[in-house]
C-alpha cells in the first residue's frame, strides 16, 4: 500500500492534501477558496471535525479527526437511506467516497465555469494518519504558517 493511500477510520486524526493536475490552478479567485470550503463543509462536515486548513492556488491541506464509529454509522444511513451493516459494508469506503465526491463535486463546478473538461485533482485524496502529538503541532504550525 502506498504511503499517502491508508484507509480512514473514526476516531482517528489525519493529515489530508491533494494538489491540481499540471500547471492548474484549483483556486484562481476569491469565490473559488469560499466555494471549496462550502463543499467541504456540505460533504465533510458530519463525518469530521477540522482542526486546521490550507488552500493554497494549487493544493489544500487538512488537519482532521474522523468521528466516532457512531457518528459515522448514523452519517451513513442519512446519506445511503438504509443503516450500517458492517457485513455488507466498509465504514472506510464510506467516509473516502464522501471526500472523493467534495473533489468531483468541486471538480464539476469548475469545469463548468471555466469551460475545461477532465480531471483538476491529482490522482486521488493523499491521507497520512496523525499518531503523535509532535506530528499534530508541526502540522497545524505549516498550515498556519
Amino acid at each position: 500500500m502506498e504511503k499517502y493511500h491508508i484507509p480512514l477510520q473514526p476516531g482517528r486524526y489525519y493529515h489530508l492534501f491533494n494538489h491540481s493536475v499540471g500547471d492548474e490552478l484549483l483556486f484562481k479567485t476569491a469565490d473559488n477558496f469560499q466555494f471549496f470550503l462550502k463543499k467541504y463543509i456540505l460533504h465533510t462536515g458530519n463525518i469530521c471535525d477540522t482542526f486546521g486548513y490550507t488552500l493554497m492556488p494549487n493544493h489544500f491541506h487538512f488537519a482532521i479527526k474522523i468521528k466516532s464509529k457512531e457518528e459515522c454509522e448514523v452519517q451513513f444511513k442519512k446519506i445511503k437511506d438504509f443503516p450500517f451493516d458492517s457485513q455488507k459494508h466498509s465504514l472506510s469506503d464510506f467516509l473516502m467516497e464522501r471526500f472523493g465526491n467534495l473533489c468531483n463535486s468541486y471538480t464539476k463546478s469548475y469545469n463548468k465555469v471555466y469551460e475545461r473538461k477532465g480531471g483538476l485533482f491529482i490522482d486521488y485524496l493523499k491521507r497520512a494518519e496523525i499518531d503523535n502529538d509532535k506530528y499534530f503541532c508541526n502540522l497545524i504550525n505549516y498550515i498556519h504558517f
